[in-house]
């Protein structure tokens, strides 16, 4: 007798399921960014503000307060998303398993870091300079991921992805020696700039071939992440 075929699953677009992952975390991204700014804000208002020692002390112990308050709001906001993509990835393991791994994984090294920064782990003290240890860390460990799902997304061959992730790679090796030395030293931040511009190019141009042959939905969404990355990704070392 003929076995009863099984059901097969229904077919998954990944431009939707990428979509209903991008918006929890642009809005995490958002409200960090709010916190940011308004510590910048603050800080800024604080120096226009003193005068008086009694005033400078008072003032000091605030913004500390502030600066600290902020990184434990945005620890725990990374700590509610790891928990919540982990939750996604035990549920909906069987619509697209990979999805919600890496980011799970990037959300937990962020709380993770900014646990690290507010137990004053932050830093590293290298031949008298002080190199943000903890974050050159968390970016050795999520951006490879986030780039990696983003030519996930665009359907960028290995190849295609390993030149993309390498190129970082490089860049962040470049960054963390122009910072620990002061031989060369231009010379590594010229290479450290280098790099990170042939990073985003790579991203673009390697994708772009791919890209073409996704559907609108899928295309659209990549250009927004590459533009919200690249622009979040820059401006991240001037953050708290």
């Amino acid at each position: 007798a003929q076995g009863v075929p099984l059901p097969q699953p229904a077919s998954v677009n990944r431009a939707c399921c990428y979509n209903c992952l991008a918006l929890p975390c642009l809005a995490l991204f958002g409200l960090v960014a709010i916190l940011v700014l308004t510590c910048l804000v603050f800080h800024i208002g604080i120096k226009g503000t003193r005068s008086s020692a009694g005033q400078v002390e008072h003032a000091e112990c605030t913004e500390q307060l502030t600066l600290l308050t902020a990184t434990w709001i945005t620890q725990a906001l990374f700590t509610i998303a790891a928990l919540l993509m982990l939750i996604l990835h035990k549920t909906l393991a069987h619509v697209e398993p990979k999805l919600f791994v890496g980011s799970f994984i990037v959300c937990a090294v962020g709380s993770c870091s900014y646990l690290a920064k507010n137990s004053g782990m932050g830093e590293l003290d290298i031949s008298g300079n002080k190199m943000p240890l903890v974050r050159y860390v968390d970016w050795a460990i999520t951006i490879p991921i986030m780039l990696y799902q983003l030519c996930d997304l665009g359907g960028a061959d290995a190849a295609s992805t390993l030149l993309v992730i390498s190129t970082f790679i490089l860049f962040l090796f470049a960054a963390m020696a122009a910072l620990c030395t002061e031989r060369l030293k231009s010379a590594w931040c010229a290479a450290a700039c280098l790099l990170y511009a042939l990073t985003v190019y790579n991203l673009h141009s390697e994708v772009k071939d791919t890209l073409s042959a996704q559907d609108e939905e899928a295309r659209n969404l990549f250009n927004s992440l590459e533009l919200f990355c690249v622009i979040s990704w820059s401006c991240y070392p001037v953050t708290p």
